[in-house]
């Protein structure tokens, strides 16, 4: 058996409480946008860029608020993940856990080179470095608070994304429960991407083994290459 599916876990920041106008971005109808209102968009990544420049064209008033520094990149990932002078290190780590820190700090958002021109060019405030924030639900709008400022705004769109987690799934929950490994819901696989015996595991879930670039084309190629391999 092959597992193929895609389990995530939606990512929110600490300090950030969902609810009324604070929406992550999966729950969010950019429609809702309306000319006058003034909305944050929390995030550094690609969805995050759109969203603040749908919202600006509906004429909103947008503040792009990201905690780190910007990325811009043509890639989610480094294309060099798909090469041996970085796979091989990454595979002579033996502990899942240092294998895993190396995939959250590789996979950080980011946007494209043209999408930051977008914004540039737009009405939108863009705020790096707010470290320290938090977004909560107040009434019919939200308090944002970050950088020593407090805001009350209409509504917070936190554009933070998702991660890989086989315990969204319920079978695959079941499975981690009765012992299956995992490191904070990653499969620990083997070589050849098998986590229990005769169920192999692909795309973005087999991190662990072929590195950051797993949920990718190049990962499923990677992928596909191995299992290509396995024997009765």
């Amino acid at each position: 058996v092959i597992w193929a599916g895609n389990p995530r876990r939606r990512r929110v920041p600490d300090g950030v409480e969902l609810g009324g106008s604070v929406r992550h971005s999966g729950d969010v109808d950019v429609g809702d946008a309306a000319a006058g209102e003034c909305i944050v968009v929390l995030g550094q990544g690609q969805s995050a860029g759109q969203l603040a420049l749908v919202a600006a064209r509906a004429g909103a008033r947008v503040v792009l608020v990201g905690r780190g520094a910007r990325r811009v990149s043509h890639l989610d990932v480094d294309a060099g993940w798909l090469m041996d002078d970085k796979l091989d290190p990454f595979r002579s780590i033996a502990d899942p856990d240092e294998r895993r820190q190396i995939i959250v700090d590789t996979c950080r958002g980011s946007m494209t080179a043209d999408l930051v021109e977008e914004l540039e060019r737009s009405t939108v405030q863009w705020l790096d470095g707010a470290e320290e924030l938090t977004a909560r639900p107040d009434g019919d709008g939200a308090v944002v608070e970050f950088a020593g400022a407090t805001l009350s705004v209409d509504r917070v769109w936190c554009a933070t994304g998702s991660v890989p987690d086989l315990r969204v799934d319920p079978a695959l929950h079941r499975l981690a429960v009765e012992g299956a490994p995992h490191v904070d819901g990653w499969p620990v696989l083997d070589d050849r991407l098998q986590w229990l015996e005769g169920l192999h595991v692909v795309g973005a879930l087999a991190a662990l083994t072929l590195g950051p670039a797993a949920g990718n084309l190049g990962g499923a190629r990677a992928a596909a290459d191995r299992l290509a391999d396995v024997g009765p």
